[in-house]
Protein backbone atom coordinates (compact mmCIF):
# COMPACT_ATOMS: atom_id res chain seq x y z
CA UNK A 1 0.00 0.00 0.00
CA UNK A 2 1.21 3.39 -1.07
CA UNK A 3 1.80 6.41 1.38
CA UNK A 4 -0.93 8.04 -0.67
CA UNK A 5 -3.66 5.25 0.04
CA UNK A 6 -2.80 5.34 3.89
CA UNK A 7 -2.44 8.58 4.79
CA UNK A 8 -4.14 11.91 2.97
CA UNK A 9 -2.12 14.52 0.80
CA UNK A 10 -0.91 17.30 2.12
CA UNK A 11 -2.53 20.41 0.43
CA UNK A 12 1.54 21.24 -1.53
CA UNK A 13 1.22 17.67 -2.18
CA UNK A 14 -2.36 17.38 -4.03
CA UNK A 15 -1.28 20.54 -5.83
CA UNK A 16 1.82 19.35 -6.99
CA UNK A 17 -0.34 15.91 -7.68
CA UNK A 18 -2.75 17.44 -9.70
CA UNK A 19 -0.36 19.86 -11.52
CA UNK A 20 0.71 16.68 -12.96
CA UNK A 21 -1.83 15.04 -13.53
CA UNK A 22 -4.14 17.78 -15.58
CA UNK A 23 -4.69 15.48 -18.42
CA UNK A 24 -6.57 12.97 -15.88
CA UNK A 25 -10.22 13.54 -15.80
CA UNK A 26 -10.25 10.95 -12.65
CA UNK A 27 -7.44 12.04 -10.86
CA UNK A 28 -8.79 15.79 -10.96
CA UNK A 29 -12.16 14.31 -9.43
CA UNK A 30 -9.67 12.21 -6.74
CA UNK A 31 -7.99 15.40 -5.53
CA UNK A 32 -10.49 18.18 -6.01
CA UNK A 33 -12.77 19.00 -3.48
CA UNK A 34 -16.25 19.53 -4.32
CA UNK A 35 -16.48 22.90 -3.02
CA UNK A 36 -12.89 23.94 -4.72
CA UNK A 37 -12.74 27.36 -6.07
CA UNK A 38 -11.02 27.86 -9.29
CA UNK A 39 -9.38 30.89 -10.35
CA UNK A 40 -7.23 31.18 -13.62
CA UNK A 41 -5.46 34.05 -14.55
CA UNK A 42 -7.19 36.52 -12.56
CA UNK A 43 -10.27 36.86 -10.54
CA UNK A 44 -11.89 39.31 -12.67
CA UNK A 45 -10.95 40.44 -16.23
CA UNK A 46 -13.50 41.03 -19.30
CA UNK A 47 -11.28 41.48 -21.42
CA UNK A 48 -8.95 38.44 -20.85
CA UNK A 49 -12.24 36.31 -20.46
CA UNK A 50 -13.04 36.95 -24.03
CA UNK A 51 -10.11 35.20 -25.43
CA UNK A 52 -9.69 32.84 -23.04
CA UNK A 53 -12.62 31.68 -22.16
CA UNK A 54 -11.56 29.66 -19.19
CA UNK A 55 -10.16 32.85 -17.20
CA UNK A 56 -11.51 33.69 -14.12
CA UNK A 57 -13.04 33.05 -10.23
CA UNK A 58 -15.20 29.53 -10.22
CA UNK A 59 -16.01 29.97 -6.85
CA UNK A 60 -17.28 26.76 -5.30
CA UNK A 61 -17.55 25.08 -8.63
CA UNK A 62 -15.38 22.17 -7.50
CA UNK A 63 -13.84 19.27 -10.14
CA UNK A 64 -15.83 19.86 -13.08
CA UNK A 65 -14.38 23.33 -13.47
CA UNK A 66 -11.26 22.28 -13.31
CA UNK A 67 -11.43 19.38 -15.56
CA UNK A 68 -13.70 21.63 -17.72
CA UNK A 69 -10.49 24.04 -17.99
CA UNK A 70 -7.91 21.93 -18.06
CA UNK A 71 -9.78 19.89 -21.24
CA UNK A 72 -10.41 23.58 -22.82
CA UNK A 73 -7.19 25.21 -22.91
CA UNK A 74 -5.38 21.62 -23.91
CA UNK A 75 -7.57 22.33 -27.09
CA UNK A 76 -6.21 25.30 -27.83
CA UNK A 77 -2.54 24.89 -26.38
CA UNK A 78 -0.25 21.48 -26.30
CA UNK A 79 1.87 21.63 -23.47
CA UNK A 80 5.94 20.30 -24.93
CA UNK A 81 7.58 20.56 -21.56
CA UNK A 82 6.31 21.12 -17.83
CA UNK A 83 8.16 21.88 -14.56
CA UNK A 84 7.88 22.67 -11.11
CA UNK A 85 10.65 25.20 -9.90
CA UNK A 86 9.00 25.71 -6.02
CA UNK A 87 6.15 24.44 -4.21
CA UNK A 88 5.02 25.80 -0.85
CA UNK A 89 2.17 26.18 1.38
CA UNK A 90 0.86 28.13 4.52
CA UNK A 91 -1.84 25.55 5.85
CA UNK A 92 -4.25 25.08 3.63
CA UNK A 93 -2.82 27.86 1.05
CA UNK A 94 -0.08 26.84 -1.87
CA UNK A 95 1.92 28.93 -4.06
CA UNK A 96 3.43 27.12 -7.09
CA UNK A 97 5.96 28.19 -9.37
CA UNK A 98 7.25 26.63 -12.21
CA UNK A 99 7.81 26.72 -15.92
CA UNK A 100 5.53 25.00 -19.11
CA UNK A 101 6.65 25.10 -22.98
CA UNK A 102 3.75 25.46 -24.81
CA UNK A 103 2.64 25.43 -28.60
CA UNK A 104 -0.13 27.25 -29.46
CA UNK A 105 -2.92 25.61 -31.46
CA UNK A 106 -4.18 27.49 -34.91
CA UNK A 107 -7.62 27.90 -33.75
CA UNK A 108 -7.05 30.18 -30.68
CA UNK A 109 -4.27 31.93 -33.00
CA UNK A 110 -6.94 32.95 -35.29
CA UNK A 111 -8.80 33.75 -32.35
CA UNK A 112 -6.27 35.88 -31.05
CA UNK A 113 -5.67 37.96 -33.83
CA UNK A 114 -9.14 39.49 -33.92
CA UNK A 115 -8.25 41.27 -30.63
CA UNK A 116 -4.39 42.37 -30.40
Amino acid sequence: MSVSQTQPLTPVATVKQLLVNMANRDEIFRLVHPEATYISLAYTNPQLKRIMPWAGEYKGSGPKQFWSTFSRVASCWGQDDFGIDAAFGDGEDVAVFGNMTCVLFYPLRSALMGYL
